[in-house]
């Protein structure tokens, strides 16, 4: 009994992680979301929901993310702008968009990084804005575990653990994300594999199966981008051949590998 109860809870946790990648993949749009905050205006016209920003470059920050001008938020953020900036009420620019109700600007500020720690001056973070737009917290939480589970995928494909990249693979980890000097997940496995240690390549060799697991047709079922190039402008087959893996060299072009 107490083995099937861990295998339904394993079930339901899988499932859970699915859907949140599910969000990731295709997005909020459909789902109808608003924000619950009211943008009525006090007397002096200043948003009710928070305190306007004070400052000339928080004001610009601030109001670039209302507007949702991604854009221009790209250009600042190139230009090396603070994107850790609070207003009056201690909220960052990430809870602005939130309130704002700018699902892309959310993206751009996780894609950068930003710290979702920072509490505004009622000592709530972001995460707990769910009265401001619920769905938008999901979002944002289902894309920390989806970068939990990137970085979960890559200390298994640097062991050659098999059994679990194939499992973080089946949830949704996406194979293509770039990690140190540009190697994709496919890349990173070829350069760290040595074909002198047997053993240890023969574990790496059934990762990179793992990664070009080809449907009844042929083609992969994985996201992988075989043309991918890394810092260095070599791919995957490229480094294939430098190991003097013929038989890996002939599997890749055979399936689309330049």
């Amino acid at each position: 009994m107490a083995s099937l109860t861990r295998g339904n809870m394993n079930s339901s946790f899988r499932f859970g992680i699915i859907v949140a990648l599910l969000l990731i993949n295709f997005g909020l749009s459909s789902c109808g979301y608003h924000r619950t905050v009211s943008k009525e205006t006090s007397a002096d016209g200043s948003f009710e929901g928070g305190d306007k920003p004070k400052t000339s470059a928080e004001k610009n920050l601030f109001e670039l993310v209302e507007s949702g001008d991604i854009e221009s938020l790209r250009l600042r953020i190139a230009r090396g702008s603070d994107l850790a900036l609070t207003n009056e009420k201690g909220q960052s620019l990430i809870m602005w968009a939130v309130i704002w109700n700018q699902k892309e600007i959310i993206e751009l500020l996780l894609q950068e990084g930003v710290n979702l720690e920072i509490r505004d001056k009622d000592g709530r973070t972001v995460l707990e804005y769910r009265d401001v737009s619920e769905e938008l917290v999901v979002f944002i939480e289902a894309w920390q575990m989806r970068e939990e589970l990137q970085t979960e995928f890559k200390e298994a494909l640097e062991i050659a653990d098999f059994k679990r990249v194939s499992e973080l693979l089946e949830l949704g980890v996406s194979p293509s994300v770039r990690y140190e000097e540009g190697a994709t997940a496919l890349i990173l496995v070829l350069k760290i594999a040595d074909p002198k240690d047997r053993g240890s390549y023969r574990n790496f060799r059934r990762v990179i199966q793992a990664l070009l697991k080809l449907d009844t047709s042929r083609k992969p079922v994985y996201e992988v981008d075989l043309n991918a190039q890394d810092d260095f402008g070599k791919s995957a087959l490229d480094w294939a051949k430098e190991k003097g893996d013929r038989g890996l060299v002939k599997n890749l072009e055979m399936i689309g590998a330049l």
